[in-house]
């Protein structure tokens, strides 16, 4: 009997011990959890993330003289935009793309330029890019910036306190006509550059190229949140010949039965605007005439032989040698504003006598108008207008 009241004692002692044993447990388990949960939290935890890609060019709507099939132009490209720095490697290709497309994403295989054309961008969306671009072969000649392991061009990070250093690539890009037939206008062609890291993009400059030999393009831009009209012009490598199979053929027009040679001579360009300001700086990057006109045969570069100006309106005559490539920027002091320019182009008769002309239709220029009240000028002038907002 002694013995079975031991046995019921150790017993309950036993059951008392396993329910505080138990208890316990479920405090632990509840409070602390187990290593493989712990495990399953963190995975639960893990967040996707990318890098902001800042990428910009100082370009767009650019103009490009074709000549012999082949033009050249120049831009900036940086890895910022405003004060915001790209905080990884931006690596990329600027090449013809392998493909085009209509405006819903599918695939033109064969573009007549009559059609809008797109690419893709990373996310399958449609880009436009100017309607001749399927005519031109696009090849880097000149780049200053860094280059990968894997032989493409590449903005290298580097940590600058919480941002990261902006850089700028100074680009050169040649542009060769693919087609056998003459170019009849000016065409709208872009120049896809292809970023592949950090990840996969496209970025669109725009050039106008023409085979006149000298070419006007515009594009609005913004400086320091204030917006900039930028005038583009540049001019043919020769002025004087052309180019046919290797042999070199002098340039000459036939007017009324008169026959001009053209000469290599400076065009002389006159640039007349209303409701804008001049960024009279950038004039310090132009030859500037002091009192006499200068030379039109020795220059190499763009020569100021006149200006004058009044708040909102003024006048810039200046020769534009061969291989010229600049440009102008103008604030808007109005919302509408207009641009207009007579071109005249340096040719000879017959007797070798030189003189200006106007450079319109019948030289393969533009169309010159006569237009009356134009700034610091008695008389009405031919004028054909570039911009008009």
């Amino acid at each position: 009997m002694v013995e079975k009241e031991r046995f019921y004692k150790r017993l309950n002692l036993v059951l008392i011990l396993l329910f505080f044993i138990i208890i316990i447990l479920l405090i632990n388990i509840t409070v602390n959890p187990t290593s493989s949960r712990y495990i399953k939290q963190e995975k639960d935890e893990i967040l996707a993330s990318y890098t902001a890609l800042y990428f910009n060019s100082d370009s767009n709507n650019l103009s490009l003289s074709l000549e012999n099939d082949i033009g050249h132009v120049s831009f900036k490209l940086m890895n910022y935009l405003g004060e915001d720095v790209t905080k990884r490697d931006i690596e990329y290709v600027i090449q013809k793309p392998s493909q085009f497309y209509d405006s819903q994403g599918r695939e033109i295989t064969n573009p007549t330029g009559e059609e809008d054309l797109y690419v893709l961008d990373v996310w399958g969306t449609p880009k436009k890019v100017g309607n001749d671009s399927y005519k031109y072969q696009t090849e880097i000649v000149q780049n200053d910036g860094e280059i990968s392991t894997n032989g493409n061009y590449c903005f290298v990070y580097e940590p600058l306190g919480s941002s990261a250093i902006g850089k700028i690539h100074n680009v050169t890009i040649q542009l060769t006509r693919e087609l056998d037939s003459e170019i009849q206008r000016a065409e709208n062609v872009s120049i896809v550059v292809q970023l592949i890291k950090p990840y996969r993009e496209v970025f669109i400059i725009d050039v106008i190229v023409s085979n006149q030999l000298i070419v006007f393009s515009n594009n609005v831009r913004d400086l320091f949140e204030t917006k900039i009209e930028t005038l583009y012009i540049q001019s043919s490598n020769i002025y004087s010949h052309y180019k046919v199979d290797d042999m070199f053929f002098k340039r000459t027009v036939n007017i009324d039965d008169q026959i001009y040679e053209y000469t290599s001579k400076a065009f002389l360009v006159t640039i007349y605007w209303q409701d804008l300001l001049l960024n009279l700086n950038q004039l310090k990057d132009i030859h500037i005439g002091i009192g006499e006109n200068p030379s039109n045969i020795d220059i190499t570069k763009p020569y100021i032989i006149g200006y004058n100006a009044t708040y909102g309106s003024g006048m810039l005559k200046i020769y534009v040698p061969q291989a010229s490539d600049f440009y102008l920027d103008f604030l808007p002091i109005a919302t509408n504003y207009q641009i207009d320019a007579k071109v005249e182009v340096c040719v000879k008769d017959v007797l070798n006598n030189e003189m200006y002309m106007i450079y319109n239709e019948a030289f393969g220029g533009y169309q010159h108008n006569n237009k009356d009240n134009l700034p610091f000028e008695e008389n009405s002038e031919d004028v054909f207008n570039l911009i008009t907002k």
